[in-house]
């Protein structure tokens, strides 16, 4: 458990701008300064510990963990309690290498199959690239690899057969044959070609727009997700109409942080594309859309 926790006094402006309520400035400050967290800014914290050193409900929590979410201030696999303050270390940056050999055993113990990791690697590589008194670029570079090529033993290519209908090729080790079976966990192979062919068109707009990541893998949370999302557009019809929308807007064409496939499936986060939150405001209103634009401005 660590001592003290930094908070710079910017914290306040930026929570201003965000117009966050009492229990979200709360939230912040204590994910900033938690006795459960490190250096890294990536650390465990089960929501019975959220609850019980906030004392409040797990609604009132939950809600508040999500609005924050919503503003790239964190990512979190609710499943595990992982928890990523998104740009913790330009909040407080690696004074030294010493200290950023310890971070580089942090990261060691973050799991590779939490939702956020692969762009938390990235993000502190960048970090990294810009400052070589931290955490070494060399140590990034190998956690990089062994990633990629963890979520790239299961390879999905997707292609037209002679019916028209996307179909798809798995590639499987030993070790992930349980993981990508589409008997288990609830996966049905019924359900499998309208899935592929919106985890296809996502990666087909990625490949339109540099800045979205394609997503390398399909598992089954994705799957689940993915269906979800079909039955709530009205199948796969609507789904590709709510990426359209995403697609058209400039917002999270070019400014939105944290974009990506898992982010879009979030049920809360598809709702308010399909409904237009993201849109480009009218020209002819007299006040343009507001929108929720993350952490970019806290340091």
């Amino acid at each position: 458990m660590r001592d003290y926790g930094v908070v710079r006094v910017r914290f306040w402006e930026w929570a201003k701008r965000k117009d966050l309520s009492a229990e979200e400035r709360e939230l912040a400050l204590y994910l900033l300064t938690s006795p459960h967290g490190n250096s890294l800014g990536c650390f465990r914290l089960p929501m019975a510990y959220l609850c019980d050193d906030l004392g409040r409900e797990i609604e009132t929590v939950s809600q508040t963990v999500s609005r924050l979410s919503e503003i790239g201030f964190l990512e979190r696999d609710e499943s595990t309690g992982w928890t990523w303050i998104v740009g913790y270390l330009e909040h407080n940056p690696i004074p030294n290498r010493n200290v950023g050999k310890a971070v580089e055993k942090q990261i060691d113990a973050v799991p590779p199959d939490v939702p956020f990791y692969g762009r938390m690697v990235e993000a502190l590589r960048s970090i990294a690239q810009a400052d070589d008194k931290g955490i070494s670029t060399d140590f990034l570079d190998s956690i990089l690899e062994r990633y990629r090529n963890r979520i790239d033993r299961v390879s999905i290519p997707l292609y037209e057969s002679d019916s028209g209908l996307k179909t798809h090729t798995q590639t499987q080790t030993h070790e992930h044959i349980h993981e990508h079976n589409p008997e288990v966990e609830g996966v049905s192979s019924e359900d499998a070609p309208q899935v592929l062919e919106a985890f296809n068109a996502w990666n087909e707009a990625a490949s339109r727009h540099p800045r979205w990541p394609k997503a390398q893998n399909l598992s089954p949370v994705r799957h689940r997700a993915l269906k979800a999302r079909l039955v709530e557009a009205d199948g796969g019809a609507g789904f590709l109409e709510v990426l359209a929308k995403a697609e058209r807007s400039t917002f999270i064409r070019d400014e939105m942080k944290g974009w990506s496939l898992d982010w879009f499936l979030k049920a809360a986060n598809f709702i308010k594309v399909r409904e237009g939150n993201y849109d480009d405001p009218d020209p002819g209103a007299p006040n343009g859309a507001t929108r929720l634009d993350g952490w970019e401005a806290m340091p």
